[in-house]
């Protein structure tokens, strides 16, 4: 397990709000949630699949609501915190984030993910919910770094943290794996000694230049 001790992980909230979204911790309490989530991978599944490879394991619902309580059961040792993201409008799922112990930023860092249906991206969901993860990062989790990795190929997941202020920091090579082939991901990092005025400025705008 990741050397933890300088980060408050435990203060780490189920919920958070964004001015669109609703973004919560999987409740396998909620069957509305596995419905929710299987929906969104299996009509996604050829769109998930071209960099998120994990798609290809849920075959079924019952896998999935079996993911939702291992992503509860991680979320509540503080070892990985994954989160639904639905729309405040409409309640539609639209896909998923998470903050991450692991890798890189270790032993006082965390790492965001995200993915979307194919549908909702461009609207800029992907850049108003890491803003605010990485808000939670920072402030109330008091991480050092947060760490954002991408496939080198994929575009639409490198505009989020290029568009929010990261810090292009490099190539990782053969550091992802899609499928049976290593790929390079590219490496962006913000840290707390960043100017943070920029992001949070953005987080009021983050509506009006989708992402």
């Amino acid at each position: 397990m990741a050397n933890t001790t300088y980060m408050k992980l435990e203060q780490l909230p189920y919920t958070i709000e964004t001015q669109r979204l609703h973004l919560r911790s999987y409740d396998p309490r909620n069957d509305q949630h596995t419905v929710d989530l299987w929906n969104a991978i299996d009509g996604n599944r050829d769109h998930l699949m071209r960099f998120m490879t994990w798609a290809k394991n849920h075959t079924n619902i019952d896998i999935t609501r079996a993911w939702i309580r291992e992503a509860r059961s991680k979320f509540e040792a503080m070892t990985d915190f994954s989160y639904g993201i639905w729309t405040k409008d409409d309640g539609r799922m639209v896909g998923g984030c998470g903050l991450h112990v692991r890798g890189e930023p270790m032993p006082n860092g965390l790492e965001i993910g995200y993915w979307l249906c194919e549908r909702e991206q461009r609207k800029g969901f992907a850049r108003e919910a890491t803003i605010f993860l990485t808000r939670v990062a920072f402030e109330i989790a008091k991480a050092d770094r947060v760490v954002i990795r991408a496939d080198v190929d994929n575009r639409e997941s490198r505009r989020v943290p290029e568009a929010i202020g990261f810090t292009f920091e490099g190539i990782a090579r053969k550091s992802l794996r899609a499928g049976d082939i290593a790929r390079d991901a590219a490496i962006y990092a913000m840290t707390s000694d960043d100017p943070s005025e920029s992001l949070f400025a953005r987080a009021a705008k983050a509506t009006k230049k989708p992402v």
